[in-house]
């Protein structure tokens, strides 16, 4: 049967992904329900069909709430760790859409044309599309210097619609505030003065894998979780060096049963799915008791996932690389069968009241003049 985007689209808002940001004291831990100066997207996806047409495209959207015009430097980042940056004016009132396919938006004499989010660098001669790409977006207020400001007063939503399947999902960005002024041109300082902390750790309620249940004649069956992690540390400059992270999990079942022993180690960013064996992602390496998140192993139809930052160490992480504890956000996404319709629904994972009390995390960029990521930076 036909999967329905309407269905999804209604599971998405019904989900609460995409809605009206609220004004509201500053928060010291990040989350997606207030305005900030730095807007996180941890998934981005575009892919094509063999016939090199778009089947997946992400829409993002972007809303400034202030008095006034304000510059926006935003970075590209993708699961092979090639970034690119671009920015633009964005007035007051202002709503601002564009796709990640080809950067076209807003038409018209507001038109918007950004870097597109759909090339690699090719043998030094330009860019090329190719088959599947995934990856984040972040954007963050700037003067003209490309010295990070203080103004609180942004929105921005992601729509992954897969014209395929005829299904779409939508997510908050993450809202990062900013109170420190002035700023450093080339680093942002995520310590709870400068911008809102990361959480200590993350949480997410979801369906488990082969689940399913009914209502009257109707059956809702559950497909594998999937999950998006991005490091609260990034070095997106040109001559960038990567960051390594280590994710514990702990999964919860419906009669407060705990099960632990889950892992993974990635690299910049990791997409995967909760199912055992999972989806390998690039940047992910050891992976070990996913089994945790199937319904023959947890029992029951829900469960909840902590997933917290833990020191790596050289031999479960494989890159022979001893890191350190680092902080992380994140997504989670699920999706169901409901008599044969499809259906998505998930929201970003956080642990409002909690936030990171360790070294605080940096984002790096190149500031004006830097130019960004080129093809001569190699991928680590």
């Amino acid at each position: 049967m036909k999967k329905s985007l309407f269905v999804a689209l209604i599971a998405a808002f019904g989900f609460g992904l995409v809605g009206v940001a609220l004004a509201g004291t500053p928060a010291a831990v990040t989350n997606g329900e207030m305005k900030a100066s730095l807007l996180v997207w941890p998934k981005i996806v575009v892919s094509y069909d063999s016939s090199g047409f778009v089947d997946q495209d992400t829409i993002i959207t972007i809303f400034n709430d202030g008095s006034g015009p304000v510059v926006l430097h935003c970075y590209w980042m993708d699961e092979k760790q090639y970034s690119d940056d671009f920015e633009w004016e964005i007035t007051r009132f202002q709503t601002v859409w564009f796709k990640a396919s080809d950067g076209a938006g807003m038409e018209g004499a507001k038109a918007v044309q950004v870097t597109p989010f759909l090339s690699e660098p090719v043998n030094g001669n330009g860019y090329t599309p190719f088959h599947g790409k995934y990856g984040e977006l972040k954007c963050f207020a700037v003067d003209d210097s490309d010295v990070p400001i203080t103004k609180n007063n942004f929105t921005g939503t992601a729509t992954i619609f897969n014209f395929t399947e005829g299904t779409a999902i939508g997510y908050n960005a993450y809202g990062f505030k900013r109170s420190g002024d002035p700023g450093t041109a080339g680093v942002l300082t995520l310590n709870g003065t400068e911008y809102d902390r990361c959480p200590a750790y993350l949480l997410g309620t979801f369906m488990l894998d082969g689940t399913s249940f009914g209502v009257q004649q109707r059956r809702v069956t559950a497909s594998p979780g999937n999950l998006t992690l991005v490091p609260c540390d990034q070095d997106l400059r040109q001559d960038r060096l990567p960051i390594y992270t280590k994710a514990n999990f702990t999964v919860w079942d419906e009669d407060e049963v705990g099960a632990t022993g889950a892992y993974l180690c990635f690299k910049c960013w990791v997409d995967t799915t909760l199912e055992d064996p999972p989806v390998v992602s690039k940047g992910m390496r050891a992976v070990v008791g996913f089994k945790n998140f199937t319904e023959a192993v947890v029992g029951g139809t829900y469960a909840t996932v902590k997933i917290t930052p833990v020191s790596g160490g050289a031999a479960p992480c494989a890159w022979g690389v001893d890191s350190p504890a680092r902080p992380f956000i994140g997504l989670l996404f699920g999706s169901t069968y409901v008599n044969g319709k499809y259906a998505s629904y998930g929201s970003l994972l956080q642990s409002p009241s909690s936030g990171w009390v360790g070294d605080a995390p940096t984002i790096k960029y190149d500031a004006a003049g830097g130019g960004g990521s080129t093809p001569e930076s190699n991928v680590r």
